[in-house]
């Protein structure tokens, strides 16, 4: 029997190495990332962060696998995050997921760099600015908050 996908792309997680075997049905054989797509980010968003994060903001990308000293931040946006807490299977922690695309601006900063699934990246997501002052006074303003709450 030939297996053909549906269109072309990358295979990656390959579930199937012996030839002649017997699949049981409904078993995937394979995940394609299609050729024609572009890709995509996966972010690992804190469940502490989530409030201040939303769809369409804007984010700063950086593969770790280029050289840092010659590869620039990558603008993304953010595309999606899922409807509700994920647990990460082998360190417990909860998480929500941010899908991150590249802007344009960010496809042009790339080059001639070329990206390939599953390669590792940081994703900073531009929660708004503030001052130096507020950055350092937050902490205790929130503290101090807290403390005066009767029980």
């Amino acid at each position: 029997i030939r297996v053909r996908a549906p269109e072309a792309g990358m295979v990656l997680g390959m579930q199937v190495h012996t030839v002649g075997g017997v699949i049981a049905p409904g078993t995937p054989l394979l995940d394609l990332v299609p050729a024609s797509e572009d890709l995509v980010v996966d972010a690992q968003i804190s469940p502490i962060d989530i409030d201040r994060i939303g769809v369409g903001k804007l984010t700063d990308i950086r593969f770790s696998a280029f050289k840092s000293a010659s590869t620039p931040v990558i603008e993304g946006r953010l595309a999606q995050i899922s409807a509700d807490r994920l647990v990460n299977e082998q360190t417990g922690v909860p998480y929500y997921l941010g899908r991150v695309e590249l802007t344009e601006k960010g496809r042009q900063a790339l080059g001639d760099l070329s990206l390939v699934p599953g390669m590792p990246a940081e994703v900073l997501i531009n929660t708004g600015e503030r001052t130096l002052l507020n950055y350092l006074v937050q902490p205790a303003t929130n503290a101090f908050a807290r403390s005066l709450i009767e029980d």
